[in-house]
């Protein structure tokens, strides 16, 4: 039977992380699931400790695909693209799954499936009791803009989206450059669909010293032009003026901070880009600009 989920991991040299996520995928409750790792160029034992897990074992399919390292957005182009299952899931390197994470999955998904539902979004947690952050508002569906804005959520989000959808939406990254925030990709799918809400703990959440989140200004620092264009993009979708303040704001501060031209012209909308230019000096001051002389 084909597998109904894809369970995609984006990896560089992580090997002495995957185990517990490997771990995690062996106690599933149900295997109607497949594990594709995305080697974004790894250096460490990564292709050695898959290949021993495929050869081990025979409860669920693992796909392993190397790359050039190009950064995680590049690398889940490439696993949206490969993945011939319904709905797909992407999990980091260093995190894992509930025991029962892909039987609630397929069993909500039964429930929520409709045309205008793009997937589910469900709860990371410290652990299966804590959260990472505040519970789902009490609403069945919502865009994730709705989410942060309206519903004023806190923290990361598991995020299971139709495979078929995500095709459509590939991260766009500028030339050079190996990041760009994922609501890039979750923005424009917010322009034509909803999420289904799953109030409860699928995804278990850790963070190390060389994760994305734990270095973020340093990383938006490396990746400023990538950075600019998600900043214009949230700056245009934004549901209230706060928040396209708020992200010209930031479109602004990266621009100050590589010493881009003719900033308010570029933002698209000369008016927000006045009103927000003033902010945009204090992030720039305070949040970059020492970042970017110490590179």
């Amino acid at each position: 039977m084909k597998p109904m989920v894809t369970i995609f991991t984006p990896t560089f040299n992580r090997a002495h992380l995957l185990q517990n996520l490997y771990d995690s995928l062996c106690r599933q409750t149900n295997k109607n699931f497949l594990w594709h790792i995305v080697d974004d160029g790894s250096t460490d034992d990564t292709g050695k400790l898959v290949k021993q897990w495929k050869k081990e074992n025979k409860e669920f399919v693992i796909n392993y695909t190397r790359q050039s390292n190009g950064g995680k957005q590049r690398a889940h182009n490439v696993g949206v693209q490969m993945c011939e299952t319904e709905l797909f899931f992407c999990v980091d390197s260093d995190d894992s799954l509930v025991d029962d994470a892909v039987k609630i999955i397929i069993e909500n998904w039964g429930i929520a499936k409709q045309e205008n539902i793009a997937g589910i979004v469900a709860l990371r947690g410290k652990d299966e009791t804590i959260t990472l952050g505040t519970s789902m508002p009490k609403v069945s569906n919502l865009t994730m803009l709705e989410l942060y804005q309206k519903y004023h959520f806190k923290g990361d989000t598991a995020l299971i989206y139709r495979t078929e959808i995500l095709k459509k939406y590939p991260f766009v990254l500028a030339e050079g450059e190996k990041f760009i925030g994922e609501n890039f990709v979750y923005n424009q799918i917010d322009l034509n669909y909803k999420m289904y809400v799953l109030n409860k703990i699928i995804y278990i959440c850790q963070y190390f010293e060389d994760g994305y989140t734990r270095n973020t200004v340093q990383l938006l620092v490396k990746n400023p032009h990538s950075y600019m264009i998600l900043k214009k993009q949230q700056a245009e979708i934004s549901l209230y003026l706060r928040y396209r303040i708020k992200h010209m704001a930031g479109f602004i501060a990266m621009g100050l901070t590589i010493h881009e031209t003719n900033l308010v012209k570029k933002s698209g909308n000369l008016g927000l880009a006045i009103l927000s230019y003033p902010l945009g000096l204090v992030i720039w001051r305070l949040r970059f600009k020492k970042v970017y002389e110490n590179l």
